[in-house]
């Protein structure tokens, strides 16, 4: 698809600049079947244009190569060159003052841009840095059709920060892509796969950088690592944003994999998530965390996953690989009505509880499997009302419930597992045959087969609360 032709798609690649004459917007230009591409993408080329202020921010070009602009449309992406400066500008006006070579564009890049003779133009191309459409592309860049925006990032590594600048509405996402070699292959290996890596310098709160207000964002594909202390792979204070197979890792001390401090109703689903202080911290109102890989561990660790009031927390695997043996959780509750099911936590013997229900606690924790707990399995520090059952709890030296604050009416099912279950402990936390049903549970009357823990990443079976905006693929 030209690039001319859909103002929804645009394209970074990490690729060779052979030269800012030959190559605008980044990536190798060649020439093939009569066309001129792009890093794949067609690409129009005019070597001979004027740019004339219209005051402001406002400019015309004059094609004076050709009678007019070829399939160029409004909305449509123009960058080109002076004097080893890239400059970008959205087309607004075709045939300007009824003149068929001359269009009226908007600069996007700067306030100003510089007029000269002979300037060489491309429209469409890709991007060679993330920061850039970070910092220019809003909900406004939609073609006639208002179809939300994606920007497909090509495999690779970017040594830079994405600092988000503007959010999308709730009917017009803006979306950030990985792909390997076509826009939207994904990673089929899994969590892990292979997907573009951002790595952070240190300067941003984060590697991923989502400020306040800045909402209806989608990441996809996508690796954020860091490793300078305090710094975090993602630091989220937009609301309604998901990330779907994301890698998000810091092995900076004290900070996080991610870190959602006040966004509201965002999901984190099938991703790999690896903090030092806490794997995910996401305390915030209406969070999704599902089926995703939680590692974390080291000096002064806290969680694993955090959730807040009315949040999820289903179907992760959860795995401690530090030292610290003090006011370490696998997962902890910081607010009311929250669900907790379906999760696999390994302690390695050093948790002080699996999973802690802080003040406040109303909702459901079921069907989680806990293991190797220097503590209590299920542990809490005031009285809790909560639908605990279908449980299973392998080595927590203080027990499995902590009956002091969290009552019995409800416990259901719960079962104590006397060999380790793990086939691969706690490197994948694959289990073995010594979990109840083989991997599923059915103990104490439960009315029908379920995995117990987490052990299924790509199709989860059983109940998953999600309160997510949108379906994400």
């Amino acid at each position: 698809m030209a690039a001319t032709d859909d103002k929804t798609n645009f394209y970074v690649m990490d690729a060779a600049i052979d030269s800012l004459a030959d190559n605008i917007n980044g990536g190798t230009m060649y020439t093939g079947n009569g066309q001129t591409y792009v890093d794949g993408r067609p690409a129009e080329t005019y070597s001979n244009v004027d740019a004339v202020s219209l005051g402001g921010s406002e400019y015309t070009l004059e094609n004076k190569d050709n009678g007019g602009w070829g399939t160029t449309d409004v909305d449509d992406q123009i960058c080109w060159d002076t004097a080893g400066t890239v400059e970008f500008v959205r087309v607004l006006e075709l045939d300007y003052g009824s003149d068929s070579d001359v269009i009226r564009v908007y600069a996007v890049s700067d306030a100003t841009i510089t007029v000269a003779t002979g300037k060489s133009v491309y429209v469409g191309g890709a991007w060679k840095t993330i920061d850039f459409p970070c910092g220019m592309v809003d909900n406004t860049w939609t073609n006639a059709a208002g179809d939300p925006i994606t920007i497909w990032i090509k495999n690779g590594t970017y040594a830079e920060d994405m600092v988000i600048v503007s959010g999308g509405t709730a009917l017009s996402y803006i979306t950030y892509e990985g792909y390997k070699t076509t826009p939207g292959d994904g990673p089929a290996e899994g969590m892990n796969g292979t997907i573009p890596e951002i790595q952070g310098t240190g300067t941003a709160a984060a590697t991923l950088h989502v400020p306040s207000g800045k909402d209806y964002l989608s990441f996809v594909a996508l690796k954020f690592t860091q490793t300078t202390a305090s710094k975090h792979g993602v630091y989220n204070l937009g609301d309604y944003c998901s990330w779907e197979h994301c890698y998000c890792k810091t092995t900076g001390v004290g900070g996080s994999g991610i870190s959602n401090v006040n966004g509201y109703a965002n999901t984190f689903t099938k991703c790999y998530i690896e903090g030092v202080l806490n794997g995910i911290s996401a305390s915030s109102l209406s969070i999704g965390i599902i089926n995703c890989d939680v590692v974390f561990g080291g000096a002064a660790s806290n969680s694993g996953i955090i959730i807040g009031p009315y949040s999820t927390a289903n179907n992760n695997k959860v795995r401690y690989v530090g030292t610290d043996t003090t006011a370490v959780k696998g997962i902890e509750s910081d607010g009311v009505v929250s669900w907790i099911v379906g999760n696999t936590i390994d302690g390695i013997d050093k948790l002080t509880s699996g999973i802690f229900l802080d003040t406040g606690y109303i909702g459901t924790c079921e069907n989680n499997l806990v293991s190797n707990i220097n503590g209590y399995g299920l542990d809490s520090d005031h009285v809790h009302f909560i639908l605990n059952s279908y449980n299973a709890f392998y080595n927590c030296s203080s027990g499995n419930i902590n009956t002091t604050y969290i009552l019995a009416d409800n416990d259901v099912g719960n079962v104590t597992v006397t060999a380790d279950p793990y086939t691969n402990h706690p490197t994948d936390l694959t289990l073995n045959s010594n979990t109840p049903g083989g991997g599923q549970c059915r103990a104490a009357g439960y009315p029908s087969y379920r995995d117990i823990g987490s052990l299924q990443h790509e199709d989860v079976g059983g109940t998953t609360v999600i309160v997510s905006h949108r379906k994400v693929r």
